[in-house]
């Protein structure tokens, strides 16, 4: 709308202003035979383009007329008086005529013939002059051109007011219809007739009315483009009396006769129920999400206690089942160590395996238990200052024999001694994890480093293998429980998958950060931050 608003005003203004460039004004020049013409000088000087037709029979003019369409007319009436006739009959032609100039000789000023003609052409109101009045006939074409403009203009405005996809009204500063589009009169069921001369309020519902005469003054007192009624519901109302939401645009009109408004009117019926069917669509939807929410809720909530319950379980038994297997690690180690008697080859065997898989069976229960209680948030941690140097000591020597086992060199590297607050026994339980891991998963006569250094308030630890690696695309759900990924250097899964799980949360529950860098077959490291 606000396009087409722009387009009425400055077709308004062009109306106003002088054309500088236009088509080749079209003149069609009548003589008789041996006759002339002079003037065509005078068009020149007026810098106005023109393309000169000339015929010498006067019979064939309504001809020409019919064949060609002029701009100008200029008939040069001979001394003799038989060609009036032919004049004659032209300025009475039913058909549009064009603007006619008669020219006649000057010696025939002040005779009969003369007076004759000036009696004929002054009753048809054409443009007369004699050959040496040539200023009469340039005032002539530029009053021609000036309606010539004007025509086009109107025409063009016109055109473009029909071709308009929206009512459009013109009121004066009384609110009276002076001008309107077809469209308009489709909109509202008023003829052309039933509306100019009538108050625009005449459009708007009786109800309305009021309201409608109140923006319509204060619009008259700041007159620029804009909405109308911005914020408000607006409705037109047709002539069977009903009424359809509306929405109108405003633009001030100077012209001769005074202050206009140019008004346009867009029926918004159709946007209007689109509309309200998307605001229908969006309450559905809402209430519908609205109850999937309150039913995701609740079943988060089930399933939160079920997990409760769950973890709740697992430590009970975990608890439960940690005394009885304690009992046959112990009895195991003691059968194996012989203090009951000597045994045999196979026995020693068997008790090996009872061992073994014992041990291997608390390590899980312990997991178990250890994920249980951090998930319950039932993990308590006894932070202290400790050295961390004595405390990697402690861990090295549980680790070496396994890697020993699998002739792979453990290197450590720290900076200084440095003394870390954290839970003890949590940061030993930490590496530990960290570190039988890299042995794990590093092939015989590989190589684990660690590094110890201290970033402002944090202790950063390094654990670096040169083992299998890890593909990128796993990398992130390592840290899952249970999650393994993939097969050790002996070729088949080991460990329970809650160890880095395990180690992830522990670190967090420090405040610290777990991370890992690796690349398949180029080794892997694993870095994590706890307080300095």
């Amino acid at each position: 709308m606000e396009e087409l608003i722009g387009s009425l005003s400055t077709l308004q203004a062009a109306m106003s202003s002088p054309v500088s460039a236009r088509a080749p004004l079209q003149i069609l020049v009548v003589l008789s035979p041996g006759n002339r013409l002079d003037h065509q000088n005078e068009c020149e000087q007026l810098g106005v383009p023109a393309e000169w037709s000339v015929i010498y029979d006067p019979d064939f003019v309504e001809d020409e007329l019919h064949r060609r369409a002029y701009d100008l007319v200029l008939w040069r009436i001979s001394r003799e008086r038989q060609k009036l006739p032919e004049l004659q009959r032209l300025l009475h032609w039913t058909h549009p005529l064009p603007p006619l100039v008669v020219i006649a000789p000057c010696e025939n000023r002040g005779s009969s013939a003369t007076e004759e003609l000036l009696e004929l052409v002054g009753h048809s109101l054409r443009d007369f002059c004699f050959d040496d009045e040539p200023e009469i006939l340039i005032r002539a074409i530029r009053r021609i051109l000036a309606e010539q403009t004007e025509r086009r203009a109107m025409d063009r405005f016109r055109q473009l007011l029909e071709s308009a996809p929206d009512a459009i009204i013109e009121v004066d500063a009384d609110g009276t219809i002076v001008l309107l589009n077809g469209i308009t009169e489709q909109l509202f069921g008023y003829s052309q007739e039933e509306l100019l001369g009538q108050s625009v309020e005449r459009l708007v519902p009786d109800e309305l009315r009021e309201r409608h005469a109140r923006h319509r003054a204060k619009y008259a007192a700041n007159p620029v483009t804009r909405p109308m009624g911005s914020g408000l519901d607006l409705y037109g109302r047709r002539k069977d009396g009903t009424r359809f939401p509306v929405e109108i645009s405003l633009s001030p009109v100077k012209s001769a006769e005074g202050s206009r408004v140019s008004v346009i009117i867009r029926d918004v019926s159709e946007r209007k129920k689109a509309e309200e069917q998307i605001r229908e669509m969006q309450d559905r939807y809402t209430a519908q999400l609205a109850g999937a929410n309150r039913k995701l809720e609740a079943r988060n909530v089930e399933v939160e206690r079920a997990n409760r319950l769950k973890s709740e379980f697992l430590a009970s038994m975990s608890h439960e089942l940690r005394t009885p297997l304690h009992t046959i690690t112990g009895f195991a180690q003691l059968l194996a160590e012989e203090v009951a008697g000597e045994l045999n080859a196979k026995q020693k065997r068997f008790v090996d395996h009872i061992h073994r898989d014992s041990l291997h069976l608390l390590d899980l229960i312990n997991g178990i238990l250890d994920i249980s209680k951090i998930e319950a948030g039932k993990l308590e941690l006894h932070p202290e200052n400790f050295n961390g140097i004595d405390a990697l000591g402690e861990v090295i020597s549980s680790i070496a024999p396994l890697a020993a086992a699998k002739a792979i060199s453990l290197e450590q590297q720290a900076s200084t001694v440095f003394t870390i607050h954290a839970d003890r026994l949590r940061f030993k339980q930490i590496l530990y994890n960290l570190l039988s891991n890299a042995v794990k998963f590093t092939p015989h006569g590989g190589k684990v480093s660690i590094v110890c250094s201290t970033t402002g308030a944090w202790v950063e630890v390094s654990v670096t293998d040169t083992g299998v690696g890890i593909p990128k695309e796993e990398q992130a759900a390592i840290f899952d429980k249970f999650y393994q990924v993939g097969s050790t250097t002996r070729g088949v899964p080991e460990g329970t998958g809650l160890g880095l799980a395990i180690t992830k949360r522990l670190v967090e529950l420090h405040g610290g950060r777990l991370w890992l860098a690796s690349e398949p077959g180029a080794g892997s490291c694993f870095s994590f931050t706890l307080p300095f």
